[in-house]
């Protein structure tokens, strides 16, 4: 059985500043992404005017959502680990990324924001050449 191979970025931004990062796919090979993981560097509040929503995309597909917005969101607490949650476009081939492809993983500031400092994974498995 092959291993996942973590690939990851690391995304922060002082209080309301928007980041963005890629990571890529340097396998060789089409890889299949089982999870995507956030593990914060500090940790940031829930609320409902100033949180941050992580998003991980393919192309115009977005694959996993996170917020700290307080209807619906959760917090992040420094070092413990996020199992990001997958959306209705994460099936199939979306979940493919080809070699030398790369998923757009992007932090948006919603009203004065908060600041973030986390690693975004991505666990890929390569599935074919």
């Amino acid at each position: 059985m092959v291993n996942s191979v973590p690939k990851s970025v690391k995304l922060s931004g002082a209080a309301g500043v928007a980041g963005q990062e890629y990571i890529y796919n340097d396998l060789g090979e089409v890889a299949r992404t089982e999870a995507f993981v956030i593990v914060p560097n500090v940790s940031v509040s829930t609320h409902a005017a100033d949180y941050v929503t992580i998003t991980v995309k393919k192309g115009a597909t977005t694959l996993a959502t996170f917020t700290t917005n307080s209807a619906g969101g959760a917090a992040m607490t420094a070092g413990t680990p996020i199992t990001m949650t997958l959306g209705a476009g994460a099936v199939g081939s979306a979940l493919e990324l080809a070699s030398a492809g790369v998923f757009d993983v992007a932090c948006a500031a919603a009203g004065g924001g908060k600041a973030y400092d986390a690693k975004i994974i991505a666990a890929l498995r390569g599935i074919r050449q």
